[in-house]
């Protein structure tokens, strides 16, 4: 195993990946809550029933998000993108720099929201939902340039 300490550790931006996640789930939560609700009042169940149906099924959705969220927590914040001088390594693989033939900064409408982006290592890798993405792209590029320049200076 290669004890060689990472440049730079960097993780995916939380706020980034919970907001829209929160709001997928409130938004599936209330058709689900309304599909119930439906169904009971179609049936003609009793009131009694219909009420505590509607509240077991509201509790059911409040665990089931707070565990979708703590979930996304966890595997957030196991993911993260390490950089070393001649690669980046991301959930154990690594990515050479000298593989790497260009590197792109993308901003979605959500990006811009929340002044994130996602750095595209052409041709095969993504780093998405990163903050600072314009001092993390001229990193990137220079670790990248510094690789190829060390590569062609080998030959």
């Amino acid at each position: 195993m290669n004890n060689e300490q990472p440049l730079y550790s960097l993780s995916p931006d939380l706020a980034r990946i919970l907001i829209p996640k929160l709001l997928q789930l409130i938004g599936l939560g209330i058709i689900f809550y309304f599909a119930i609700w439906l169904n009971l009042y179609l049936l003609d169940v009793k009131d009694t029933t219909k009420n505590y149906t509607l509240i077991i099924s509201i509790i059911i959705l409040f665990i089931a998000v707070i565990v979708e969220l703590v979930l996304v927590v966890i595997k957030t914040k196991n993911n993260k993108y390490l950089f070393y001088p001649n690669k980046l390594e991301f959930k154990g693989q690594p990515i050479p720099f000298v593989n790497i033939a260009n590197v792109y900064l993308q901003k979605n409408f959500l990006d811009k929201i929340f002044n994130t982006g996602t750095i595209i290592l052409h041709p095969n890798f993504k780093m998405e939902k990163i903050s600072n993405t314009n001092q993390i792209f001229y990193y990137t590029q220079k670790l990248v340039q510094r690789a190829k320049s060390m590569l062609f200076n080998e030959k």
